[in-house]
């Protein structure tokens, strides 16, 4: 999701502050206070993926291909459920005074750990699940296309742990301890040039995943495209699959802009509060229907059909023998074989010939719907 934008700034305490006496405070625009909105955001968008979760319970029996909703699928719902959940409570007691700053940027650490390995399953899933499920339909240069995505998931997988690690040390730093190692003015410059390299970092890192989608996505539709031109069945694979690739482009586009802007805070300061709320809301947005679309994507009906045609292409391909539906006997010169007289004028003995099994290696005649010929 979005940088979190609330109750991200330094200190040690809030204070006291009027406000309701079980939960003095609460979002009243203090300094430390997260605005309404936001908070409103990640309430709205925890609850939505739970439902996600329920919903996608009662649809498992529809799906076709278990695959782009398997494990992986599982355990990045999981971990944006995890965060989110660590994200509003760590608000809620941030707002209420029951943490301090310095204990509420743990429960950061914890959160930008599950949304990071979030984000990254989901890359994995798009990237490399989606198209080597693809290409493997097509029987022709899978091995191309798996190390390739192999190749980009890896190398965001690299760069993944770095951002996770940075995003920690930021988060740390506002702990009490972390505020206690940068008392000396040589630890404070550092801490500043550490700050500004995680900025840069950051955007480096989300144009990069935003590549990484771009990528996958021509790529993936252009293994449709192929498909379609060799008759093999797709469906509404197509429809689903620029769906969740324009979802993909949406979101990480929308989580790219807030890092960009703080690289140029001249020109960011005149973006108003209610256009930055409107990027964190559009962000969670598609992000969630990235997920709903991989799902609708499993339940295509084209996949069952893939499947089969797989399974079949297999089973030939393994050497299985492939029988002739029939007994045949042969012929000369078009006509049946007669019988045969010896020079005494009696009939020779007559033979038949029975034709063996044809196997792979000599295919029978096959006509262009699939049916076997009978040769006559």
């Amino acid at each position: 999701m979005a940088p979190r934008r609330g109750s991200s700034g330094g200190g040690s305490s809030i204070g006291g502050s009027d406000g309701p006496s079980g939960c003095p405070g609460f979002l009243q625009g203090s300094r430390f206070s997260t605005p309404l909105a936001y908070y409103v955001n990640y309430a709205l968008f925890l609850f939505l993926f739970i439902c996600l979760i329920i919903a996608f319970c009662c649809l498992r029996a529809k799906v076709k291909q278990k695959k782009l909703t398997g494990p992986l699928f599982w355990l990045s719902v999981l971990c944006q459920i995890i965060g989110n959940v660590l994200l509003v409570v760590g608000v809620t007691l941030l707002e209420c005074n029951v943490v301090f700053v310095g204990n509420y940027s743990y429960f950061q650490l914890a959160f930008n750990i599950f949304f990071g390995l979030g984000n990254y399953l989901l890359l994995v899933i798009v990237v490399w699940g989606l198209n080597t499920l693809l290409i493997g339909r097509l029987n022709s240069g899978k091995s191309v296309v798996q190390i390739l995505t192999l190749a980009i998931t890896g190398v965001m997988g690299v760069l993944t742990a770095a951002y996770i690690g940075l995003s920690c040390y930021m988060a740390w730093s506002r702990t009490d301890a972390g505020l206690a190692s940068l008392e000396s003015s040589e630890a404070s410059d550092r801490f500043y040039s550490i700050t500004m390299s995680y900025q840069k970092y950051a955007v480096a890192y989300w144009a990069l995943y935003l590549l990484s989608v771009i990528a996958a996505g021509g790529l993936a539709i252009a293994t449709i495209t192929r498909m379609r031109s060799r008759n093999i069945l797709t469906g509404d694979i197509l429809i689903w699959t620029v769906a969740l690739f324009l979802s993909m482009l949406l979101w990480v586009i929308f989580q790219l802009i807030p890092y960009a802007a703080t690289l140029d805070p001249i020109n960011s300061s005149n973006i108003t509060e209610n256009t930055w709320v409107a990027i964190s809301y559009l962000n969670s947005i598609f992000q969630l229907f990235s997920y709903i679309f991989l799902i609708f994507l499993s339940t295509s009906r084209a996949w069952e059909h893939a499947n089969a045609v797989q399974t079949a292409y297999n089973n030939t391909a393994s050497g299985m023998p492939v029988y002739a539906p029939v007994q045949q006997q042969y012929a000369y010169n078009g006509q049946t074989a007669q019988q045969q007289y010896t020079y005494s004028g009696q009939p020779a003995q007559q033979y038949y010939y029975q034709q063996q099994p044809v196997y792979n290696s000599v295919p029978a005649p096959v006509q262009a719907n699939g049916h076997m010929v009978q040769v006559k």
